[in-house]
Parts: C-alpha cells; sequence; structure tokens
C-alpha cells in the first residue's frame, strides 16, 4: 500500500525532469527565432537527452537508468564547462554557465550519487534532497539577471521557459527523494535471481536419501554407498 501511494510522486517527478527539457528546448527555439537561426550544441542536446532519460526513469521504475540520465547531464556539463575555458567573461552564455551551470554540474553529481548501489535508503534520499537545495540555490542565483531581463523586456513565455528549468529540478530531485527508496528496493529485488532447485536436482536429493536409507538398514555396503554416491553426484554436475 505505501508503494502505492508514492506511485504519483514518481510519476510527477517524471515529469517534472521531461519538462526541465522541453522548457529548455522550447527556449532554445524562442532563441533561434530571435538570432534567424537555430543553433543548440551536442553538450546541450545531450544535457536535455538526460534529463528526458532522467524522467523516463521515473516512469518506469528503474534506479539505474536515473544513474545513467544523471550521468549523461554530467558529463555533457563538464564538457560545455571545458569548452568555455572555465571563464565567465567569453560572452552571456558562459557567463551564465558559470553562475548557475557549476550548481547544475554540482546537481547532477548529488542525483548520480543517490542511485549508487552502495548508499542506503536514508543518504540517498538525503543526497535527492540536497540535490534540489542546490538548485534552488541556483534559482536564487540567476533571479536577479532574470529580474533585470524581465524589467527591461517583460515577462514573456521565453522567460518563464528560461526559469522554469530550475524550478522543475528542484521539484523532481526533492519528489525523487521521496520515491527513491522504493524504487532501490525493486532494483535489488530485480537483481536478486532466486535459484530455483531443478526437478532433476530434487530427484537426485531423493536418491541420496534413500541411499542412506539402504545404508543404515544394511541393504547396501559403504563401499556400494559411496560408488552409487559419486554416480549421482557427477550426474548432477553435467
Amino acid at each position: 500500500m505505501e508503494t502505492k501511494k508514492k506511485e504519483p510522486i514518481r510519476f510527477i517527478a517524471g515529469f517534472a525532469f521531461v519538462l526541465a527539457a522541453a522548457s529548455e528546448m522550447a527556449f532554445y527555439i524562442y532563441l533561434g527565432r530571435l538570432l534567424g537561426r537555430f543553433s543548440v550544441s551536442i553538450p546541450m542536446w545531450i544535457d536535455m537527452a538526460g534529463k528526458v532519460l532522467t524522467g523516463v526513469a521515473l516512469f518506469v521504475e528503474m534506479s539505474p537508468l536515473v544513474l545513467a540520465g544523471s550521468a549523461v547531464s554530467l558529463i555533457s556539463l563538464i564538457i560545455r564547462g571545458i569548452n568555455s575555458h572555465f571563464t565567465v567573461n567569453a560572452g552571456y552564455i558562459n557567463a551564465k554557465f558559470w553562475t548557475s551551470g557549476l550548481l547544475w554540474i554540482i546537481f547532477w553529481a548529488l542525483v548520480a550519487i543517490s542511485v549508487l548501489p552502495v548508499l542506503n535508503k536514508k543518504y540517498a534520499r538525503i543526497s535527492c534532497f540536497a540535490a534540489g537545495l542546490v538548485e534552488l540555490l541556483q534559482f536564487v542565483v540567476i533571479m536577479p539577471e532574470e529580474v533585470a531581463m524581465i524589467k527591461e523586456y517583460g515577462l514573456s513565455i521565453a522567460r518563464i521557459c528560461d526559469i522554469m528549468p530550475e524550478i522543475l529540478l528542484a521539484i523532481g530531485a526533492i519528489l525523487l527523494g521521496m520515491a527513491l527508496p522504493e524504487m532501490l528496493e525493486k532494483s535489488k529485488k530485480r537483481k536478486i535471481t532466486v535459484k530455483q532447485p531443478q526437478s532433476g536436482t530434487e530427484s537426485k536429493l531423493e536418491q541420496l536419501g534413500k541411499l542412506n536409507a539402504l545404508l543404515e538398514k544394511g541393504y547396501i555396503t559403504k563401499e556400494e554407498f559411496d560408488t552409487k554416491k559419486k554416480q549421482i553426484m557427477k550426474a548432477e554436475t553435467r
């Protein structure tokens, strides 16, 4: 029953990650129209793909896919940082990257850590909540710039699309922290394959039991028992 209660939370978290990618794409489309050309770098595409993959992973309730999605976004952001030469004076995009993108790197690192198999449920949840707080901090960091842009150009759909990813990712991470323990538990159960005894194995055990009973009753000798036991065990290993 508890797991069913967590399902809406997990789905909302998944939608939050997917909508974050959709909102980001909408902003890039707006910039493309404004500049007369639509240009999104490969690392940006990879970052959005990572968000979508994380959302899908929540829909299908597979924590390894969450790890894959967060790792994809993390790697793409690091590539973007390297491409910008880790500077804040190479133009608007790079400046924005290092006032908010650095926190994005920390965010995705925390999400990736939260689904590592070595982490227990408590610390996995803490890691997700920490990621959510980091994303809220990112929202606070970019707000002065966003407020200035709104005052100058007004509040537009494009401006909302530029702000929404931070809010959506924060919501997604916090809700992921709430749903993650059950997801980790289910992932562990999937990995554990219970080795069912084969019918042949069961019959061999029965044979050994009957053979032992014959030995105890004196119907066969110890040597005959050992010989027959070896035959049964050899047949088991084939």
